[in-house]
């Protein structure tokens, strides 16, 4: 990415000529032959921060104690490191005097993962220290692909805990873990409108042969068509 440095048009005023003199190395702009009050010094232009194009220009990886850090592959100017985490270095406009890299804050979202705001290609958006820490460590994900959890953890973003699975890889890691949203709380008795346990499941099915399915429904307070249910195994048929 380039920078530029945009300079405001001119706009001239009615009946008085914009011009500029040179006085002790400063460009003062006149009107009409009178000093307007603006200088600037030819020496002293702003500089902006200017993402680095290839990684050839940008320095040296940082040295950290028991860190490894790695460039982010299409993220020019950023790197991770595999205690998970990220950091950047950008250059002082043109000059392409070098700056440090910098370690970056990284905050949790309402999902509980680590994010951050990144400018790539000019362009601001925010990525998942997740995802950063997989390019780096384990190459650009293959299509269709998205960063899966050993553990579970999600806060755990260090590359051994790491891989590239599809989405439905993510979703039976979820119900490995117990931490899927969507399967846990409607199963057995973790559903808010259970009324019965596993145990009472059991212990149903184990009454049917001795009991009449309207005095078991009366005894655990439910339907005799649940408990039929139960005893055919249409429902708790996981169990």
């Amino acid at each position: 990415m380039t920078d530029c440095l945009l300079a405001r048009p001119t706009r001239p005023f009615a009946g008085a000529d914009l011009q500029t003199q040179t006085m002790s190395g400063k460009m003062r702009a006149t009107r009409g032959g009178k000093p307007t009050g603006r200088s600037n010094q030819s020496g002293n232009r702003s500089t902006v921060m200017a993402a680095y194009e290839s990684i050839e220009e940008c320095p040296p990886l940082p040295e950290v104690s028991g860190i490894e850090v790695r460039h982010v592959p299409g993220c020019v100017g950023y790197a991770a490191g595999s205690d998970g985490s990220i950091w950047s270095c950008q250059r002082l406009g043109r000059s392409r005097i070098q700056a440090r890299w910098r370690e970056r804050r990284i905050a949790i979202n309402n999902d509980g993962y680590r994010q951050l705001g990144l400018s790539v290609n000019g362009k601001k958006r925010a990525y998942s220290a997740s995802r950063l820490v997989c390019c780096a460590f384990h190459g650009l994900p293959p299509q269709g692909m998205e960063v899966c959890h050993f553990d579970g953890v999600p806060l755990n973003d260090r590359p051994q805990n790491l891989r590239w699975g599809t989405r439905k890889d993510n979703a039976d890691d979820a119900v490995r873990h117990g931490t899927s949203i969507s399967l846990k709380p409607q199963r057995g008795e973790d559903h808010p409108l259970s009324r019965l346990t596993v145990a009472d499941v059991q212990m149903i099915r184990h009454l049917t042969q001795w009991c009449s399915q309207r005095e078991i429904a009366i005894l655990y307070g439910v339907h005799k068509a649940h408990v039929q249910h139960i005893a055919t195994g249409l429902v708790w048929s996981w169990l």
